[in-house]
């Protein structure tokens, strides 16, 4: 009988008639509209500004995105500091942080982050053209002094100087002079390289500006591009000073600004591509220097290394296809941002963190359909895939690791009425042991040839999960009848029954897997128990499955098994999570959802002995768990896995440290150390105060006399001690995924979880001297350690200030002065009373007595 998960599934799929599930989506393309918060469908622009918010303009206005919500700004008639204009032409940062954004009707605004304000400049009237035609600013960069330059656009009218420019100490636009005989109409695009000079782009020539501010016209491109009949629509600079242009007719061009030298790359073969709808394509650079190009038609590739133009992924090809783009954007953490016409706002991640194979029904490499529930590294390296569920048309798969190439055999081809594989084993080069429904075969991959087997002792109903040979060269197999061993030497299987081990009942004689050990000798995994085999004693042992002898598994049917090196066993079970088990002890510590796993049903289990890693397949993604820290990270569809569910048992780590799973769609397959490459981590800032929820704006009054991101200390009186402070963690991968920890040293005594609310609180604050820190992690669990920091200090009242406290000292040091004089002069005046009194006393005796004499 076939183990009880892939059986249900089994059954499920040939009630209900399941289809083949086409190949996992890879996540690499997310789209924004109205419904997400983007203000229109037109993007016309992209911006990343100093902090990594993505600023969009659109048709309908200007808005700020941080990952999870669009924040707009608004033109308040009401409000000279808001944004003025609707439709956003362009926009661009300068060196000193403030952002331009040109805007329909004419109106160009200069946003200050730290006022949160925007101030409007004139430039219209340095364009001469009739009071009825419509200008804007499309293309604004700055050179290496500072001065940033502005190209004027007007539709359906030439101008014959277009080019503005704005010098901070003069603080207002001037028209730029051109030389006699050069006209500069309609600036499409501008860019500053690294030497100093500016390149200024129209639709017919391309101009540069030198340091010196010397403009000359670049001839060899009109030359070339009247041979076609083209016009220019972008350009961009890569790192090595070489310009890359297109035109309107897709053709892609190289120009060395040092030997003057325009080489013609590629022209993008397009469907209709001939016809006159007169594209703007855009360009854009990755950080590789590949270029990405933005058409009428979607969005194209061309590496530069290889001189080519490549394919993307077929699924994002098909959802761009119709797609007319405005505007490219790379970020700084790798994320290509697709304004597009019609479409809204595109995200697109070149790479998925894993690479999957599952069934494809488009021509070229697939798998056969249903769950990859058996995975096998050959002896030449290839690993063999076994796949269940779809009938006879499951089966077989070799895939070559090195060149992605899959040979496919579906069950009908050489197994007609089989459905399903339980076990394989390759016992000889190339030639493999299959257990079936209908008995062992032999499997032979040079010919493909197959015939029916027997292993003696084996009974002919005894469907073998798990062929293993250990160390010894003893042979194993782990069946629904039990555990049946040949040691080396002995011609025949002998069954060890596991239902008579105390606790145990027939349900343990259904063994799945057999893993060996250095230190504890055979470890067993049925659906009723984890079991050990002694060699030496040829013992069995149940463990943890009796309370009365130390910590049990939540369940006792064990998916999954990994020995540490020091001995520490992790088991995986069904329903029942992560089970960390002390062998010598007895002692057990189980993970589960609460610890943050994703699922309580660990399928797979592969180490990373050098990271401390787990690895762990279960029934809701692929988890990633640090065996030191208990800290965990879960990938999901959009990380490129091969679906949300893994078969049990299906976790192979090959001999070149290929992590391989597989689940209901096929198999997942990655390096360890190759997931948090090229991975950056979230930038944080702070965002916002608020003192006795009140909100505090930056000022010279203020406490903050600067913006909270760019605020070192903040001093606080004692009745300002109830306070908030607000942040984000900016990483546009995955942002629900970003996590943020925060403390407040001196106060907090660790780590505290944000859990999504991007504040922290305290009220009352006891005087004193604290630090407000903030650290932020990405959807792949790539830590931002450094994060961000401010000193906050709570002053105490005045009457406990140290000035305070010497006063008290000083009066009370007076009051015991004052207490002592007046004391001492009381008894001295006390006693000069009495001394006065003894002298009447005897002044009167000395009378008396005189008066007797007498």
């Amino acid at each position: 009988m076939i183990r009880r998960r892939l059986w249900h599934a089994l059954i499920f799929s040939c009630m209900f008639g399941l289809p083949a599930a086409a190949q996992a989506p890879t996540g690499a393309l997310t789209r924004y509209t109205e419904m997400e918060g983007l203000p229109g469908h037109q993007v016309s622009q992209v911006l990343q500004d100093q902090f990594g918010y993505i600023w969009t303009g659109t048709i309908n206005g200007l808005a700020r995105y941080d990952g999870y919500r669009f924040e707009r700004f608004l033109d308040d008639p009401n409000d000279p500091a808001s944004m003025k204009g609707l439709i956003v032409w362009s926009m661009f940062e300068d060196r000193s942080g403030l952002i331009w954004v040109a805007a329909s009707p004419e109106r160009l605004n200069v946003y200050d982050p730290v006022s949160n304000s925007f101030r409007l400049i004139e430039y219209k009237h340095l364009i001469d053209v009739p009071p009825n035609v419509e200008i804007g600013i499309t293309a604004m960069c700055q050179d290496n002094r500072g001065r940033i330059y502005l190209g004027v656009f007007a539709s359906w009218r030439r101008l014959t100087s277009a080019l503005l420019y704005f010098d901070v100490g003069d603080d207002r636009i001037r028209k730029f002079e051109l030389p006699d005989g050069l006209e500069i109409s309609n600036v499409v695009a501008c860019a500053a390289d690294s030497l100093g000079n500016v390149w200024v782009l129209n639709w017919q020539n391309l101009f540069t500006i030198d340091a010196a501010g010397r403009i000359s016209r670049v001839d060899v491109l009109q030359k070339e591009l009247g041979k076609n009949n083209d016009y220019l629509t972008d350009f961009k600079i890569g790192r090595d000073g070489q310009l890359w242009l297109v035109t309107n007719q897709y053709r892609l061009y190289q120009y060395n600004p040092v030997d003057k030298n325009l080489s013609f790359r590629t022209r993008l073969d397009l469907p209709g591509s001939n016809d006159s709808d007169s594209p703007i394509n855009m360009l854009e650079l990755d950080d590789e220097g590949n270029i990405w190009i933005g058409t009428n038609r979607g969005l194209h590739y061309y590496n530069v290394r290889a001189g080519r133009a490549e394919a993307l992924h077929p699924e994002v090809s098909a959802q761009l296809s119709q797609v007319l783009v405005r505007h490219l954007k790379y970020d700084s953490f790798g994320t290509l941002w697709i304004g597009t016409q019609f479409d809204g706002l595109f995200k697109y991640e070149k790479k998925a963190l894993f690479k999957s194979f599952s069934y494809n029904k488009a021509p070229g490499p697939s798998l056969t359909p249903g769950w990859a529930n058996i995975v096998h590294e050959g002896r030449d390296g290839k690993i063999w895939i076994a796949t269940s569920g779809q009938g006879n048309d499951s089966g077989i798969n070799i895939l070559d690791p090195d060149t992605e190439s899959i040979r496919s055999f579906p069950f009908r081809t050489f197994l007609p009425n089989a459905n399903v594989i339980f076990g394989l084993m390759e016992f000889a080069p190339n030639e493999f042991y299959l257990s079936t429904i209908f008995g062992i075969y032999h499997f032979s991959a040079n010919d493909h040839s197959l015939r029916k087997t027997t292993l003696e002792g084996l009974p002919d109903d005894a469907f073998v999960y798990n062929f293993f040979v250990d160390s010894r060269q003893n042979v194993w197999l782990c069946s629904g009848k039990g555990l049946f061993g040949k040691l080396k030497g002995e011609d025949r299987f002998t069954r060890f029954d596991l239902s008579r081990v105390p606790g145990s009942d027939e349900s343990s004689n259904h063994v799945t897997k057999a893993h060996e050990s250095e230190k504890h000798g055979l470890w067993l995994l049925t659906n009723n128990g984890l079991f050990s085999y002694d060699y030496a004693g040829g013992q069995l042992r149940r463990h943890g499955f009796d309370p009365e002898k130390g910590n049990v598994f939540l369940t006792q049917d064990i998916n999954s098994f990994y020995e540490a090196p020091d001995g520490t066993v992790w088991v995986g079970t069904w329903q029942g999570g992560l089970s960390r088990y002390i062998v010598e002890t007895g002692e057990m510590e189980t993970f589960t959802r609460n610890e943050g796993l994703p699922s309580m049903s660990i399928q797979g289990i592969l180490a990373d002995e050098e990271r401390d890693l787990l690895w762990l397949s279960t029934f809701e993604g692929l988890c990633r768990f640090n065996m030191k820290t208990g800290q965990v990270h879960n990938f999901s569809l959009a990380d490129g896995i091969q679906g949300q569910l893994f078969a049990d048992g299906a976790y192979l780590k090959t001999g070149k440290d290929l992590y391989i799973f597989g689940g209901s769609n096929g198999i997942t397959a990655f390096r360890s150390e190759d997931v948090d490459k090229g991975s950056v981590p979230p930038r944080v800032v702070l965002t916002g105060l608020r003192i006795n929820n009140q909100p505090v704006v930056a000022g010279e009054k203020s406490v903050l006399k600067r913006p909270l991101y760019d605020t070192r200390e903040i001093e606080l009186e004692h009745h300002q001690n109830s306070l908030s402070l607000e942040y984000t963690a900016l990483h546009y991968s995955d942002p629900a995924k970003n996590r943020c920890l925060y403390r407040l040293i001196n106060y907090d005594p660790d780590w505290r979880e944000s859990g999504g609310q991007f504040s922290a609180a305290y009220s009352l604050l006891p005087p004193g001297e604290y630090t407000f820190q903030v650290k932020t992690a990405n959807n792949h669990g790539v830590w931002n350690d450094e994060g961000v920091s401010v000193r906050i200090v709570v002053l105490p009242p005045w009457w406990k200030t140290t000035p305070a406290y010497l006063f008290y000292v000083l009066m009370f040091a007076a009051g015991v002065f004052g207490a002592d004089r007046y004391f001492r002069s009381r008894v001295i005046r006390r006693e000069r009373q009495r001394a006065q009194l003894r002298e009447l006393e005897q002044a009167r005796e000395i009378e008396k007595a005189y008066e007797e004499l007498k």
